[in-house]
């Protein structure tokens, strides 16, 4: 029997990174979740899923935290959901919004 793929959802506990796991759960993946916060406090989106996946914690700024997380769970896909959370947090920390969208994943 072939093991179930895995992937890695960087942003799982936002929006998007939510319905991802979502979608690859029903395609039988297995699924590590990344997440700033504390796995052990609420995430709404990930409420119903919680049991089927894994959460791991870390910042994505931190490459080492994410070369760790790939060297453990060796996924055999990457998935960045990573952004700020508020829109206008764009505008006000344009050097945090373009680390977490481009060259934090690049490192």
């Amino acid at each position: 029997m072939k093991p179930s793929p895995c992937a890695l959802v960087i942003g799982a506990a936002g929006q998007d990174g939510s319905y991802l796991t979502e979608l690859l759960l029903e395609q039988g993946y297995r699924v590590v979740g990344i997440i700033r916060s504390d796995p052990s406090l609420a995430l709404s989106n990930l409420e119903h899923v919680r049991d089927r996946i894994e959460l791991v914690t870390a910042d994505l700024a931190n490459t080492e935290a994410i070369v760790r997380a790939i060297a453990t769970y060796e996924p055999n896909e990457i998935y960045n959901f990573a952004s700020v959370s508020f829109g206008p947090d764009a505008w006000d920390d344009p050097v945090r919004t373009a680390e977490l969208g481009a060259l934090a994943i690049a490192r």
